[in-house]
């Protein structure tokens, strides 16, 4: 594909440090991370793997020593030991001893890791009822290591711009990371070797629409402004399969829902709806291309193909996947969809032998296990070439899939669909454990079915816990089987309860955001269990029920039919939104939760970033920067971050990043706001920032000073903007030009 740049990656800053012994060899990524080759034949493949993305490399110092035969190769933080010996490797040729705290552990050659903490899935199809996928092993562990070891064998080639199968007799691969106790490290060394998380556009983190329905162009419009008008905000609508003339393959419009798509994109580019469609690759029956659809001669042109047969895209063909990206994906970008949601499991034919595809055409992958397939996971080759087309389309803009997950290295191409599952009780409390192991693997972005896909009229109870648990969560989409899932169908209160949430979610889209940005630039779940903020609690590995969104909001959903429910608080003091109560942590306590609530948690010393009341998250930022404090006798230390929310601008360092400082002593309250670091293009150098303080009921706040000025000051009756305040809350507006500066608050 010369010329074509959807298919490239990124190269890696410098050559890693490599010793090299008679049938081992040894690359090292940092002092605690390396990967080891192992080859009987002492043939070793220098190439990167294609579920790897190396962005840094460190200067490795290491010193070897060789006793009898054995060989001992050291670093900072590894001791590794191996002897040379024929045949297959096994646990007496090689160990590894890596730092745990101040002392060593040892890891050896296929250890079972039974204190993992559990990584993702390829989806939660028809949870729980029909199909359990096992999850993965993730990054973290109470071992303290990850090992990674790689069993496909398909590499990437720069020379050649595509993934390449290559295999010896015999041969292994190993990556392992020893990170001891300390988590954060461990997820940042996995994000060197195996690629960042993207910053993903800010208005993934609306609401999504979505429903398998027969619906006309004109009722997506319509339902849109009946969102609207209820006061509820609405991003993103998906188009599922009925836009197809033969609903489940080929590429023409179904002209009876869609006479007129131009007008309908355009009319949702109007209310500034993201729109996607739904695609079906992977599937023997939807995937070769219909012999009426209008896209086949074209395809036989670009092959040159004389057969009139149906076609089916062999995926590991460079010119036939070509052939697909450009004649039957790119069109629909181009006339204005923003990402294709790819709801098939992987790409069939993906195997470089010719025979073994022509023999395989009659099958479906469905049938098949992701493990059958030895060269590439499917689902995962399917998924990059998805994302790199949709990113030659919208050049130097971020761009996103919806897709199932496709194993190790999956984090790269955002957002991942969970599949069809049962509406129940059981469904949620799996998902609220599914989002935050996925984290061990930094798999942020899956998005559930709210509301559940196989239940057409659900009880009231359910759809609004699993609402309220889905505003929680980094992506929030409603889906169904023909079901119910509009809150207007259910009665007023369920409109108040959903209309309350989705806004309450649009108000913490900074707070998202700077997630997201936290994630992309230091390795850290958006969803957190509390082990990734509290992994020295043992308590933290016993509530699973429970999570943390970011490091200040505590959330813990209602996943069943109770009268009360238990939570557990860390160390810390913790601010109820709600249900007006403080605590103080370690602790659990019992609380009765009303339908029409969440038990939500502000960690007290909290700055929380939060946004203007808006019907859709627009690209450019307000002029007003709004932050909520809830300030703590306890330094808190918080970056503000911006930009342009959009474009690929990021990757060049071009964002904003403002320094925030608070702490309660002797009676006042300091607020410092730091030199703004960093610019972007269009940002405004002038600002307003609105502060909002939240104090318990035995604070009261004085009077308010900047450079030994009277600042005036207003209460505030509301909390992030939605909620009624139980606190005693100030409001108080400055102007900010990008210089330093302190508040003061005599309380």
């Amino acid at each position: 594909m010369a010329g074509s740049n959807i298919y490239s990656r990124a190269k890696s800053p410098k050559k890693a440090r490599s010793l090299v012994f008679k049938n081992i060899q040894f690359t090292f990524y940092s002092h605690l991370s390396l990967k080891i080759d192992y080859s009987p034949l002492s043939k070793f493949i220098n190439k990167d793997l294609f579920v790897t993305d190396i962005k840094r490399i460190e200067n490795v110092g290491t010193r070897i020593i060789q006793k009898g035969d054995r060989t001992w190769v050291f670093t900072s933080r590894l001791k590794i030991q191996f002897r040379e010996k024929k045949g297959q490797i096994d646990p007496r040729s090689l160990r590894i001893f890596y730092r745990y705290n101040k002392k060593y552990k040892k890891y050896v050659w296929g250890m079972k890791d039974r204190k993992n903490l559990k990584g993702s899935a390829l989806d939660l199809l028809k949870f729980p009822i029909v199909r359990k996928n096992k999850l993965t092993d993730g990054v973290l562990s109470r071992e303290g290591y990850f090992a990674f070891r790689n069993e496909k064998f398909t590499f990437w080639t720069k020379e050649r711009d595509w993934a390449l199968h290559e295999y010896y007799p015999g041969y292994e691969i190993l990556i392992f990371i020893g990170y001891g106790d300390d988590f954060d490290l461990g997820l940042k060394e996995y994000a060197r070797i195996f690629g960042n998380v993207p910053m993903v556009p800010k208005w993934v983190f609306g609401f999504w629409y979505s429903r398998w329905y027969h619906y006309h162009q004109n009722d997506f419009i319509r339902l849109v402004d009946k969102y609207r008008k209820m006061d509820i905000p609405i991003d993103v609508m998906v188009v599922d399969t009925n836009w197809r003339k033969n609903v489940w393959n080929g590429y023409d419009w179904e002209k009876k829902y869609f006479p007129a798509p131009e007008r309908f994109i355009k009319e949702m580019k109007k209310r500034k709806i993201k729109l996607t469609l739904n695609d079906h690759p992977g599937y023997n029956s939807s995937e070769p291309l219909p012999e009426d659809d209008s896209h086949l001669q074209k395809v036989y042109r670009f092959l040159k193909i004389k057969s009139k047969k149906k076609w089916r895209c062999n995926w590991s063909d460079r010119n036939q996947v070509k052939a697909f990206c450009e004649i039957l994906l790119k069109p629909k970008l181009k006339m204005g969809f923003h990402f294709w949601w790819i709801d098939g499991w992987g790409a069939d034919g993906i195997y470089r032998d010719e025979k073994y595809f022509d023999k395989h055409q009659g099958s479906d992958p469905m049938h098949l296990s992701i493990e059958q397939f030895k060269t590439i996971n499917p689902q995962l080759w399917l998924n990059f070439l998805y994302y790199k087309t949709t990113q030659d389309v919208y050049r130097n803009k971020r761009v996103i899939i919806f897709s199932r997950w496709g194993g190790i290295g999956s984090h790269r191409y955002p957002v991942q669909f969970s599949g069809d599952t049962i509406s129940n009780f059981h469904t949620i409390a799996y998902e609220v454990y599914f989002n935050y192991t996925s984290g061990n693997v930094l798999t942020n972005y899956w998005s559930h079915d709210i509301g559940g896909f196989l239940g057409r009229k659900i009880p009231r109870e359910l759809f609004i816990r699993w609402v309220q648990f889905g505003c929680f969560c980094p992506v929030m989409r409603t889906h169904s089987s023909h079901g119910i899932r509009e809150p207007w169908k259910f009665d007023s209160q369920t409109v108040r309860i959903f209309g309350k949430y989705v806004r309450l979610r649009y108000r913490l889209a900074p707070y998202f955001y700077r997630l997201a940005f936290e994630s992309h630039q230091f390795a850290r779940p958006l969803t957190r269990a509390l082990y990734h903020e509290y992994p020295h609690d043992n308590n933290s590995y016993r509530w699973k029920h429970q999570y943390f969104l970011g490091p200040s909001i505590l959330v813990a959903p209602v996943i069943k039919k109770i009268k009360l429910k238990k939570i557990y608080f860390p160390e810390g003091r913790w601010l109820s939104l709600e249900m007006k109560d403080h605590v103080s942590g370690p602790c659990v306590k019992k609380y009765h939760v009303p339908i029409d609530i969440i038990p939500l948690f502000i960690k007290k010393g909290s700055i929380i970033p939060v946004d203007q009341k808006n019907d859709h998250i627009p690209d450019k930022n307000h002029n007003i920067i709004q932050l909520e404090v809830f300030p703590d006798n306890r330094e808190t230390v918080f970056d503000y971050y911006e930009d342009d929310n959009v474009s690929l601008d990021y990757l060049k360092g071009k964002h904003m990043i403002i320094p925030l400082k608070t702490e309660i002593q002797q009676g006042k309250c300091y607020f410092e706001i730091g030199k703004r670091k960093g610019h972007y293009n269009g940002m405004s150098s002038k600002r307003m920032i609105r502060l909002i303080f939240h104090f318990e009921k035995n604070i009261i706040l004085h009077r308010s000073q900047m450079n030994k000025r009277k600042v005036n000051f207003k209460h505030e009756t509301k909390l992030l903007g939605e909620i009624d305040s139980s606190f005693h809350s100030y409001k108080i507006t400055i102007p900010y030009t990008g210089k330093a500066t302190c508040l003061i608050l005599s309380l």
